[in-house]
């Protein structure tokens, strides 16, 4: 990474390569989870949620 920075209501972070490319990450756990429901289609299974979250109880996302 060549630079980080937030965006000024703080729910994005952006990231700068070396080679130019700017990536933008959501920062907000509500948003995060909109669009992890709208990308997937519904919640993640109970399965899914213990292997991608493990450290996490399972909650109804969508």
């Amino acid at each position: 990474m060549l630079a980080l920075s937030y965006s000024t209501d703080g729910r994005t972070l952006y990231a700068l390569t070396g080679d130019g490319a700017l990536f933008a990450y959501v920062a907000d756990g509500p948003r995060a989870a909109v669009l992890l429901c709208s990308r997937v289609g519904g919640p993640p299974s109970r399965a899914d949620w213990s292997r991608c979250i493990p450290d996490a109880p399972y909650r109804e996302l969508c």
